[in-house]
């Protein structure tokens, strides 16, 4: 629970379960897979013929931003969500010219979509 003050006025948001769940796995997840991918590009440019090192150090960037979006969210912060929503599409547009299946590249949506019903209603609160 976050107390938030615009102006005047006073309200309180109440994160609930499934949200906070989604920020921890979100912040966790990001942190593994930039520290995978800076610590060892060789294992993506082996598995991904199109892949360059500075290729997977971008993904790593984006993995490491998406760190920073997550404890935004947490803090309630609208700039946050549009950021998850750049990332998503740069991912997906990385993923499609590494030759990532399309199923799998769809797949990368499914989060972004379970944070947006998580939040949706909230996001008029957000600062």
């Amino acid at each position: 629970m976050e107390n938030n003050v615009i102006g005047q006025e006073e309200f309180e948001i109440k994160r609930g379960g499934w949200l906070t769940a989604v920020l921890i796995l979100m912040f966790l997840m990001n942190f593994s897979v930039s520290i995978f991918y800076f610590l060892n590009p060789n294992a993506i440019i082996s598995s991904y013929p199109k892949a360059t090192e500075t290729l997977v150090y971008i993904m790593a960037f984006l993995a490491l931003l998406n760190v920073i979006i997550a404890v935004a969210l947490w803090l309630w912060k609208k700039w946050a969500f549009y950021g998850v929503a750049v990332n998503v599409v740069l991912a997906f547009c990385l993923n499609q010219y590494l030759g990532v299946s399309l199923v799998s590249s769809l797949g990368g949506l499914l989060g972004p979509m379970i944070l947006y019903f998580l939040v949706r209603k909230k996001l008029s609160k957000f600062n």
